[in-house]
């Protein structure tokens, strides 16, 4: 059992068996090694964060605590930091200077755009055709959001699903970054008793 390492587990448990912790909620750490930690249950264990995650892991697979997705965090996949963001970029040029808009399609000559390519002193007007366009699903509709690079003047549906780090500004696509679940933790009352037999002997002593 984690508390024959640790004995400040046991401090752990009565609290949870009393009611003063209903659950354990991990916080964003993103200078720390791990991303995230349980600084009030590091409080009470008296032990870093790396290790209260590998207690409160070890007793959920003792069966004595539940636990239950609460997020996915990601790191850099070359320097390791958790302080990345996403990067949005140019599929064609690969920009990050790129615009969002909705989008309209002219239904007679098909031309698909940026609103803003429409919208003129009179009204909206094709760039394509030159039409008038006056009366929504009549003459155009809202096709969705259009994307724009401001360097290379492409436009695209999606932009490229980039992520960037803070720390060492490597850019990198999504799907390479280091994925990492955390998790929320609860006691599982079918352990009550049997933790309640473990315990008693030590508030004797």
């Amino acid at each position: 059992m984690a508390a024959e390492k640790n004995p400040q587990v046991f401090r752990l448990l009565e609290r949870l068996l009393d009611g003063r912790i209903t659950k354990i909620v991990p916080e964003y750490d993103l200078e720390s090694e791990e991303g995230y930690s349980y600084p009030e249950i590091d409080a009470i264990l008296e032990t870093s964060s790396k290790e209260t995650i590998k207690i409160l892991d070890d007793l959920y697979k003792e069966g004595i605590l539940k636990r239950k997705f609460y997020d996915k965090i990601f790191s850099c996949k070359e320097c390791g930091s958790f302080k990345v963001k996403i990067a949005p970029q140019c599929p064609i040029c690969g920009c990050s200077n790129i615009s969002k808009g909705r989008a309209i399609e002219h239904l007679e000559c098909g031309y698909v755009g940026q609103e803003e390519k429409f919208r003129t002193e009179k009204g909206y007007v094709c760039p394509k055709c030159g039409k008038e366009l006056k009366q929504i699903g009549v003459d155009y509709s809202r096709v969705g959001t259009l994307y724009k690079c401001q360097d290379c003047k492409e436009t695209f549906s999606e932009p490229a699903n980039m992520l960037r780090c803070m720390k060492c500004r490597t850019a990198f696509p999504q799907e390479d970054a280091v994925e990492k679940n955390i998790y929320s933790y609860t006691f599982n009352e079918a352990m009550r008793n049997k933790i309640l037999l473990q315990i008693r002997p030590k508030r004797l002593i």
